[in-house]
């Protein structure tokens, strides 16, 4: 149960905001010592509630590490000759402690904060889990505990029967494993945020594929691509799972040979070379992570079957509601001191709000001509309101000319209709990647889905099956002082995570410019994966957010690619305790399923 070869000594503990008490344990310095003691190490130090018939261990996590030699105690201010000689002196010193400890001078000091946990022996030796009763006693012994109780209190309470995926390890001891819930994860929100190269992106789609393949729940997960990465790195699912696809948000999201493919009748001779040629630009114009540029040639076997099984559609935004289409640029019309024009301008309004039919082609150009006709050609509208109704004419004819050049089939389209059809299916999991080549039309169409799933539910009672909606590079749907397409974004994104886990809909954000990000919504996610914060009010806003202290953060800069620190209030074993682990790289899963199809 506890390692007896390397044991330590409480010395003291402070009070922390974060984690209610900080403790400080010494251990005698040994290179093996150095080698075993670890961040993210659980240690157990007897506490006051021990009696002659029960012992009680306070359950610790390492937090810090750090190797003091009292000779030179970091002081570097004598003279320099007499510095280095000790500096020399204290190398000897390091170098001769293998295994057993010959300096009293020596040590490791290790920070380390509760998890709230106890180990609780009896008289008769049986070892049982509670939760903490008292505090730890200062110069008691630490033990660092084995993996297997190490396993048992990460992972406590979590039935591995259940709905849960193995996301990944401890970072010092691959053997101890990680779990997590899935419908807690999802239903409660989570965030990933991390510096430039942290590979938040990688995390994603690592997290994405084992939910998707790992868990028995019928997850739906809807990401919005502002990127266009994850048609390749998740491209196995694509091919794999039945109800998977990536869904363009009109013509110009795709390469034009995909296009001509997508309008063409499977029927016609000239259809396998359409089907080749837009299968080898689809490979040339992807993006892909730097692991797996030098493999692109590797992606023709699986983008040949994705665009085969028609699994790349466009999105049909003809079945939206012209009072719908309304709400969406309310903002656009009501905005600012409308002056005189302001009774004019709100019934205009209240007259398309009452306007319930479909937005098709038609339809769009006729109020465009009735907007322009009836109110932009008054010369006693005000300067503000006919600069409002002006850009909410410019939004109906992006949708005109989106509208009148659809001639696509059924079978390569996809609608609101369906994709709630779809999201609400309690039988079967689904992937849904949209991606655009306007970024304001992925803004304003999540604002769509996400309003019209949410209120689909709300008027039939539904509350399964669980659908995240992730958003990567989230600064670019929920910045402070949204406006326009970003304040339609930001609303929905607020609304759901305010409102959505009720109805089973949650949301995932990821970003490395936290500083940007509506502090509201922040505030929200459950889980929180965390790398490299170098920037100061990054790293402010997530310990605001969540209560990971400084120590904690200090781990995170030694982190390595696919290290991340896991802090979780409901979907891990530890509530509100960090964990510093290792998530499995997506490339490599993306590359061993490639070569599954040579």
């Amino acid at each position: 149960m506890f390692n007896t070869e390397i044991v330590g000594r409480m010395m003291k503990y402070d009070s922390d905001i974060y984690s209610r008490y900080r403790a400080e344990i010494w251990f005698d310095y040994t290179k093996k010592a150095m080698n075993e003691i670890k961040e993210g190490a659980l240690l157990a130090v007897q506490n006051f509630s021990s009696t002659s018939d029960k012992i009680r261990y306070c359950i610790l996590e390492i937090t810090s590490v750090i190797p003091l030699h009292y000779g030179l105690d970091n002081d570097l201010s004598g003279y320099p000759g007499f510095l280095t000689e000790a500096a020399e002196n204290i190398y000897r010193d390091w170098e001769e402690q293998e295994e057993e400890p010959l300096d009293d001078a020596t040590k490791i000091r290790c920070l380390a904060i509760p998890t709230n946990f106890e180990i609780i022996i009896d008289k008769d030796q049986k070892v049982s889990i509670g939760i903490e009763s008292n505090l730890p006693m200062v110069g008691a012994e630490a033990f660092l505990l084995d993996e297997e109780l190490t396993n048992c209190i990460l992972n406590y309470d979590i039935d591995k029967s259940g709905d849960v995926i193995e996301i990944g390890h401890l970072i010092r001891d691959e053997n101890v494993k990680i779990l997590l819930k899935v419908e807690e994860l999802l239903r409660v929100h989570f965030g990933v945020f991390g510096f430039t190269g942290a590979g938040k992106s990688n995390l994603l789609s690592t997290l994405v594929r084992k939910i998707l393949t790992e868990s028995n729940l019928p997850v739906k997960i809807v990401i919005f691509d502002l990127m266009g990465e994850y048609s390749t790195l998740l491209v196995d699912l694509l091919v794999k799972l039945n109800n998977s696809m990536i869904v363009g948000i009109g013509e110009k999201t795709f390469v034009g040979s995909l296009i001509s493919l997508m309008k063409a009748d499977r029927s016609l001779p000239e259809y396998k070379d359409l089907l080749k040629k837009a299968t080898i630009d689809v490979v040339n114009s992807s993006l892909y992570p730097k692991g797996l540029v030098s493999h692109k040639d590797l992606f023709k076997k699986a983008f040949f079957r994705i665009l085969q099984s028609r699994k790349v559609k466009i999105w049909q935004s003809g079945d939206i509601a012209v009072a719908d289409f309304a709400k969406m640029y309310e903002r656009t019309l009501l905005k600012g001191n409308l002056g005189k024009s302001e009774a004019l301008i709100k019934k205009l309004y209240e007259q398309l709000l009452r306007k319930t039919n479909p937005l098709n082609a038609t339809v769009c150009l006729a109020l465009i001509q009735y907007i322009e006709n009836k109110y932009l050609s008054d010369e006693k509208l005000g300067s503000i309101a006919r600069s409002n109704l002006e850009l909410f004419v410019n939004e109906l004819k992006k949708k005109y000319e989106e509208l009148k050049e659809f001639g696509f089939s059924n079978e390569n389209v996809i609608d609101q209709k369906k994709l709630i059809e779809i999201l609400n299916s309690p039988d079967e999991k689904a992937l849904v990647i949209f991606q655009s080549h306007d970024p304001d039309e992925l803004r304003n169409l999540a604002y769509q889905i996400g309003m019209a799933i949410f209120e689909d539910r709300r008027r039939s009672g539904k509350i399964d099956p669980v659908v995240s909606f992730i958003f990567d590079e989230a600064d670019e749907f929920i910045p402070q002082d949204a406006k326009d397409s970003y304040e339609r974004s930001s609303e929905v994104v607020m609304h759901l995570a305010r409102r959505g886990r009720k109805f089973g809909l949650g949301i995932g954000i990821a970003t490395q410019r936290i500083t940007y990000l509506n502090t509201n919504i922040m505030a929200q996610p459950h889980t929180y994966f965390v790398s490299k914060l170098p920037r100061k009010s990054d790293q402010e806003r997530i310990t605001d957010a969540f209560g990971i202290s400084e120590d904690m953060f200090k781990q995170t800069f030694k982190f390595k690619k696919g290290c991340w620190l896991l802090v979780s209030y409901d979907a891990i074993g530890l509530e509100a305790v960090p964990l510093p682990i290792y998530v499995q790289n997506a490339n490599d899963a993306v590359l061993e399923f490639l070569r599954t199809l040579q």
